[in-house]
């Protein structure tokens, strides 16, 4: 039964994660105290850590700033195992659909990209084979309302409470790969449970374009794009090293949650039901 340490225990990522290490020894914690729990840590059989500054999208940061750096300092050359949560944005962005596997260049394009670049190196120096890194999709779970939460499910929850419909700049045709944060918690168990060691993406594996999505979640009638430009950013994560341990996300699974998503998204007192955080 490992030692399982989750950090960051507000994250829209890891609420729920506990109950997917039903099983395991798991602690929760808001942040670490490295300097009064370091014994803790270095106890651990794995940490994954969740929590991220608040300004790591909007400045670039150097690698003794960051906090994975502060828990990587404290475990180096102790029995612990750190997954470190990175992005599928590190590979950069495409007008045409591109398949990225986790051997492919990393391309930083904004300050959120260029500071999962740099720590992932800067830990792979520091840990070596005691580093997991996940390099995350695009996730959909419950709705949101959360100041500055720039993602996908954070954007739509907030258009939908503010105008009751979404006002998309982006092109219908666009492709991208999603997953369900149900798979993530799946995906981290599978990888936790079988000792995996290096860089794994965590996708579906396939693409769906961001008209069916939002469709799904919202209906038709709701969707409302502004233009036809060219597509920008388009993208498919190639897990086949995951699938060694993870089945594959169905479809079903993604278009499921968009429909679990649409009651909530067309509650008349959405603002009132999801609080601010």
């Amino acid at each position: 039964m490992p030692k399982i340490i989750i950090i960051g225990e507000t994250s829209y990522l890891a609420q729920g994660l506990q109950r997917a290490f039903p099983n395991d020894e798991v602690h929760t914690l808001f942040r670490p105290d490295l300097n009064k729990n370091a014994s803790f840590f270095q106890s651990a059989d794995v940490i994954i850590n969740f929590c991220i500054h608040p300004d790591f999208y909007n400045r670039d940061f150097s690698v003794n700033e960051i906090i994975d750096t502060d828990i990587a300092k404290c475990i180096q050359g102790t029995k612990t195992r750190y997954f470190f949560l990175s992005s599928r944005k590190v590979y950069g962005k495409s007008k045409d659909i591109c398949i990225y596997s986790e051997e492919d260049p990393l391309i930083g394009t904004d300050f959120y990209s260029r500071n999962k670049i740099k720590e992932e190196k800067h830990l792979l120096s520091l840990l070596g084979d005691q580093l997991t890194i996940v390099r995350i999709s695009n996730v959909i779970g419950a709705p949101i309302l959360r100041k500055n939460y720039q993602t996908f499910i954070g954007w739509i929850t907030s258009q939908m409470a503010k105008n009751h419909f979404l006002s998309v700049t982006e092109n219908p045709k666009v492709i991208k790969d999603f997953i369900t944060r149900s798979y993530l918690h799946k995906a981290l168990h599978a990888l936790v449970h079988n000792n995996a060691r290096g860089i794994y993406n965590i996708g579906s594996g396939f693409g769906i374009s961001v008209s069916e999505l939002l469709t799904e979640m919202v209906g038709e009638e709701n969707v409302h794009f502004q233009t036809q430009k060219p597509p920008e950013d388009q993208f498919i994560l190639n897990c086949r090293k995951l699938h060694c341990y993870l089945p594959s996300m169905p479809k079903k699974m993604l278009l499921d949650q968009c429909h679990k998503n649409q009651i909530s998204l067309h509650s008349p007192y959405l603002e009132k039901e999801l609080v601010y955080t």
